[in-house]
């Protein structure tokens, strides 16, 4: 806690005070210097709010930097309130908290989070998160550009109306076994805006509360080819019994005792 008088210009500092700036009790806290020396860049912002406190009976709540003299960078809130005696603002005083922990939490929360959409955004499969209702919460540029849909259109849709509705019949979405954990793996056969279709083979789980992710990966020229091969082995397997049966009645032919 802290005291400010601006009648006799005197100052009180808690023994908190001084262990928070890093400073011994020597400091002169009357010197006019003080707030430079404590909050450097953001002195200006301290004088400001110190003035319209005392014209306007302001009270301030900042969260700033400082330096100790050991070189220790911490954040502070400064919270300060008018000393009002006979109607007149006669000083303020307020409290200091020490709040770097916090801030350093809350950058690495960001820090997280940058880290996160960066691979979420360059992640060359489709992801997208939803709730249990089958509503988009988020979606990547990859899912975007697999459907043809922007992220907002996404964003305003479900799940249920980007899968083809005859497969969605046969093989619906299964949130209740998602519900209690189940990592779920299908293929489906969803439908891009142009009303074309898309084979994805899906990753789906549950991701943090209420919250489902899937990951899909295009497969339509897999399944192509995999089709190709399908014709092709059965118009070889019709060949096959072309040729059987061909030989079959050739050998009836060649034996002399049958009519």
């Amino acid at each position: 806690s802290w005291v400010f008088n601006f009648v006799d210009k005197s100052v009180y500092w808690s023994d908190q005070m001084y262990e928070i700036f890093g400073v011994d009790k020597s400091i002169n806290l009357q010197s006019p210097h003080l707030t430079s020396l404590l909050f450097n860049d953001y002195a200006p912002v301290i004088d400001n709010a110190y003035k319209e406190l005392a014209t306007s009976r302001k009270p301030y709540d900042f969260t700033l930097q400082t330096k100790t003299p050991l070189g220790y960078v911490k954040w502070v809130r400064i919270v300060g309130f008018p000393l009002v005696v006979n109607d007149e603002v006669t000083g303020s005083s307020g409290i200091v908290h020490d709040v770097t922990v916090f801030k350093e939490s809350e950058e690495r929360i960001r820090a997280n989070e940058r880290n996160y959409r960066l691979l979420f955004e360059q992640a060359s499969d489709a992801i997208m998160i939803t709730d249990f209702k089958g509503n988009f919460l988020d979606v990547n540029s990859a899912m975007c550009s697999m459907l043809g849909y922007t992220r907002d259109e996404l964003l305003q849709t479900t799940i249920a109306n980007t899968i083809d509705p005859e497969q969605l019949k046969i093989n619906p979405i299964r949130f209740d076994k998602l519900m209690i954990g189940e990592q779920l793996f299908n293929e489906r056969r969803m439908i891009r805006k142009n009303k074309t279709g898309v084979f994805v083979e899906a990753n789906v789980k549950m991701f943090g509360e209420g919250k489902i992710m899937a990951i899909a990966r295009d497969i339509t020229s897999r399944r192509e080819i995999e089709q190709e091969k399908e014709k092709t082995r059965y118009a070889l397997n019709e060949r096959i019994k072309e040729l059987t049966t061909l030989y079959k009645v050739s050998q009836i032919l060649q034996t002399e005792s049958k009519p």
